[in-house]
């Protein structure tokens, strides 16, 4: 009945399917999780995709929305858990790598690198994140900030 309503609210549809055990549970924690993303609720954001991660893990993954919720995961908690997000990003190559959809070999490497981590990140597991950028990639992005003003 919730989920017919001309607005339905996603945290409340994904719980009483959750609560049925239905296989609807997963799109609408989705849903949830998009809605909680862009009202800049990360932490909530996340637990949404991670019990959403869970019901596909559980119930076969058909549509192959796994590797996207983990890397949307790691997105996501590339600040409050780094180490996750490492992890997560690992699972999601490794699933897409058996699939044929990207190498193995450096295909992490390349992912770490193209997300943004926080700059007091200390190395782990062997990786060290990506530094600040350069003074003079600093001056550039700042110049471009400025109204009439072009980087030198």
């Amino acid at each position: 009945v919730l989920a017919a309503l001309p607005r339905p609210e996603p945290d409340a549809v994904a719980y009483h399917f959750q609560q049925a055990d239905d296989d609807r549970a997963t799109a609408w924690l989705i849903r949830s999780g998009e809605r909680a993303e862009r009202a800049y609720a990360y932490l909530t954001a996340a637990e949404r995709f991670a019990a959403a991660l869970h019901l596909l893990e559980a119930t076969g993954d058909s549509a192959g929305d796994t590797p996207w919720l983990l890397l949307r995961l790691a997105w996501l908690e590339r600040y409050a858990e780094p180490r996750r997000g490492l992890g997560y990003i690992d699972r999601a190559v490794e699933i897409l790598a058996a699939r044929g959809q990207i190498g193995l070999a450096g295909g992490s490497s390349r992912i770490r690198w193209r997300m943004p981590w926080p700059s007091s990140m200390p190395p782990m597991d062997g990786w060290t994140p990506p530094g600040r950028p350069s003074p003079r990639a600093a001056r550039q992005c700042s110049a471009w900030a400025i109204p009439g003003r072009r980087p030198s």
